[in-house]
């Protein structure tokens, strides 16, 4: 079993107090924001070691790092949630850690927004790779009885990622494609001139995603052989929210028409995009949940363009790979979680190499 699989499983309930020296800091500089959490250790349980559990999400900062213009904003947004971290909770600075997505890391402004963060917090801005977050999230969300069945996909703001495991050695395939959510808004607004954003966004989908998606698959044939896709990401968040609300478990189930749905919504009738059916939640709790997450959605995450952009990649993937012949498609809550996770995991595991050259970009 994998190090973050036992993250969900062991003691995750337990109420014995812990050493504050045992607390860390995790903030990820993603391509459309800033987001932190701390992880509480959990003390060793047989063979699988060291559990984490996270003791905290704090409301992430919606800024955009992979703007030149917004590395200022970005880095003021770190260094706000590194103080809140570290006084909240009592931690020393040298146990928070920062990172920056594989999106950030592709960007010509990252050297320019790690000054600024060590200049506000002391610390270093690692960048980790797409092969990293791709392994990190798909041991952390995919079911050991699923492994062999699943081609997992992460849509970020920066790029679309993942992988799926090559048999018989069973070595993750990854993958990524450089046009994220906010990666190909940005694509979009700067090659649109006066065209309407939307008339652009579908010339760009078949002129430019397409291809990219066509171009992966034949050469991560998984893709689109393996009959079980699970997704993660903030658009895929939104997709499940937004037309199954109902579903609340770690694992959403979703369809090639649900897709369809969404970007039908987002592109053509954005009035009802934010309004889905509520009728059948009938728990008064689970109600609150979903107007929570709904709320969230319609004024946190994306700009209307920004769900428009991300419509058009759930509609490119669910063609290019033929969602519409596989035998279940998933959004999976606890990738949302399971690359900080990860991330920290790695840094404990070789406290001497902590934020060291060797592990940058």
């Amino acid at each position: 079993m994998s190090f973050v699989k036992a993250i969900f499983i062991v003691l995750l309930f337990s109420t014995a107090a812990y050493a504050e020296s045992d607390v860390y800091g995790v903030i990820e500089v993603g391509s459309k924001g800033i987001k932190g959490v701390v992880i509480q250790l959990l003390p060793k349980a047989g063979e699988e070691g060291v559990g984490m559990e996270v003791r905290e999400e704090l409301k992430p900062e919606n800024k955009t790092p992979i703007l030149p213009s917004a590395t200022d904003d970005a880095a003021n947004a770190v260094s706000a949630i590194f103080g809140q971290i570290t006084q909240k909770f009592t931690i020393p600075n040298d146990h928070v850690f920062i990172y920056g997505s594989s999106g950030v890391a592709q960007n010509p402004n990252k050297s320019e927004l790690a000054t600024k963060i060590k200049e506000k917090t002391g610390r270093e801005l690692d960048f980790i790779a797409v092969e990293q977050e791709a392994q990190f999230a798909f041991d952390g969300v995919v079911p050991l009885g699923r492994r062999n069945q699943v081609a997992f996909i992460d849509i970020g703001g920066g790029n679309i990622k993942g992988g799926y495991l090559e048999q018989p050695e069973g070595k993750l395939n990854t993958f990524e494609i450089p046009l994220g959510t906010a990666a190909f808004e940005k694509q979009i607004n700067d090659s649109r001139g006066e065209t309407p954003f939307l008339e652009k966004a579908e010339a760009l989908r078949v002129e430019a995603l397409t291809p990219k998606i066509r171009e992966t698959s034949e050469k991560k044939p998984g893709l689109i052989n393996l009959k079980r896709v699970y997704l993660a990401g903030g658009i895929s968040f939104a997709l499940s929210t937004l037309t199954r609300p109902e579903q609340r478990n770690a694992f959403s189930r979703l369809s090639s028409e649900d897709i369809i749905t969404f970007y039908n919504r987002a592109t053509r009738n954005p009035d009802i995009l934010f309004k889905p059916d509520l009728n059948k939640i009938t728990n008064a709790t689970t109600k609150s949940e979903v107007d929570a997450d709904i709320k969230k959605i319609q004024s946190g995450m994306y700009s209307l363009n920004g769900y428009i952009a991300g419509a058009e990649i759930l509609k490119a993937l669910s063609t290019e790979l033929d969602f519409k012949q596989k035998d279940a498609i998933f959004f999976a809550k606890n990738a949302m979680q399971a690359i900080p996770l990860g991330y920290l995991h790695k840094m404990l595991e070789n406290p001497a190499k902590k934020q060291s050259e060797e592990d940058k970009i």
